[in-house]
Formats: C-alpha cells, structure tokens, sequence
C-alpha cells in the first residue's frame, strides 16, 4: 500500500511484497502464524532514553529519536547514538548470529533460530507501525497545504513537493518492509551480505527523508525534494537488482 493505493500480487494475491517472492511470503506468514514467539511477542512503543532513561513514546514513523528530556539523539531499533549511527546503519539491519562451533546442544540451536527469527520480525513490525504513523504525518500534511491554500499563502504547486516525499517515503518503506522477511530466508552468502549492505543504504535514506517530513517547517524545498529523489533512486536499485520483474 501506498498512500491509500493498494497493490496486490496476481501470483499469489498476497499484498505487493518486492523483493520477497510469493513462496518466501507464504512462508513467512505462515511463520508468523504458527510461530508460538510471535503470539507472546510485544513490540513495545516505549523505550527509556540510553542516556537519562526518561521513558520515551514513539508516536512518529522516523526512527531518528530525540530525548525530549536530555536532547539526547539516538536509534529506536538499536538504541545507538545517532551521531556514529548514521554511517552504521548496515550494522544495525543485519543480524549477527553465534559461530557454529557454539551451537552445540539442541536448545542453543532452538535459542539462536528464534532469536534470528526475532530480530527480523521486530524489524519487520517495526516499520508497518512506522508506515501507520507516518499515514497520519501524510494526512496533516495534506491538512496544512489546505489551510496555506485557504490562506492565499501558495497554490498546490507550490506544496505539491510535501505529499510527493510522503508519498515517496511511504513507497520506499512498504519496500523496506519486504526487505526483512527476503533476508530472512537467504543463506550466510556474499550476496545475502551485499544485499544487506544495499537494504542499510535505503534505509538510512529512509529514516532521514522521514526526520525531514516530520520536521517540514525547519526543512527547505529544496533539501526534501533532494532527499526524495536520493530514496527513489535507492529503492529502485535495490529491486531493480534483486526483483527485476517489479515495475517499482
């Protein structure tokens, strides 16, 4: 879903779900399902600051948070500092497993598969309530165009630029999404370590595009319009390359 546009699969008429083929969502979905984790499992929307420890809601999309208590600036998924975070988002995405050699018994084989499965479900999760949030920053969005409109300060045109970067972000990160479950299922390869490296890339785009539209009264045209098309072009090489097939 983009915006309020669906699109769905005629293969499988599952939901769109580039770069993840029909079987690996069939898959995944039925993971979810019988997966008796997922039922327990609690995405939570509060976190407490990694500085002060103040008790933090998420209540946008971006995942750049900032304290509202100590103006510390850091990661939601990862709780790391934001400042040496920007440049390390590939290894916040990817799921660092434990050496062979120390899975020895049958539990720590079953304890290694559910926490890899976790760590993609959580961030699987994690960007469908970013794209709920992000839905209604759309529909205030839309909102304030109104009212400049209505207040003779600009004709669409000129606020045209806000609904295409939080249509474009919205696209970019229902492909994000995708992204996940694709990973999950990839072998420990050099491809599956160069699409992580890819999926890093869109990511960070992602989450600063995000950071810009939430913030669009302290943010130019001009550096949003740029952040759109920085993201565009990431999704479509990521699916370009690894899902061909898709019209983006």
């Amino acid at each position: 879903m983009y915006g309020t546009i669906s699109f769905f699969s005629f293969q499988c008429s599952l939901s769109y779900h580039a770069p993840a083929s029909c079987d690996i969502m069939r898959n995944w979905f039925k993971k979810c399902r019988d997966d008796s984790e997922t039922a327990n499992y609690i995405s939570a929307n509060t976190k407490d600051c990694p500085k002060c420890k103040v008790c933090i809601e998420k209540n946008g999309g971006c995942n750049h948070m900032s304290c509202f208590s100590c103006n510390h600036h850091f990661c939601w998924m990862c709780i790391g500092d934001w400042k040496t975070h920007e440049n390390n988002y590939y290894e916040c995405s990817k799921y660092r497993g434990q050496p062979q050699s120390q899975l020895e018994t049958i539990q720590s084989r079953a304890r290694e598969a559910l926490k890899k499965y976790l760590h993609y479900f959580e961030r699987w999760d994690n960007h469908q309530r970013s794209l709920k949030l992000e839905e209604q920053t759309r529909a205030k969005l839309l909102e304030k165009i109104e009212q400049n409109i209505n207040a003779q300060n600009g004709t669409y045109i000129d606020w045209q630029y806000l609904e295409k970067a939080a249509d474009s972000l919205a696209k970019a990160r229902y492909t994000l999404m995708y992204t996940y479950p694709y990973a999950y299922y990839q072998e420990d390869t050099v491809v599956r370590n160069l699409f992580e490296n890819i999926q890093a890339q869109l990511e960070v785009e992602i989450e600063n595009l995000s950071y810009q539209i939430e913030r669009s009264t302290t943010h130019n045209r001009g550096d949003i319009e740029n952040q759109r098309h920085i993201v565009e072009r990431r999704r479509q090489t990521l699916l370009l390359k690894y899902f061909p097939k898709s019209n983006s």
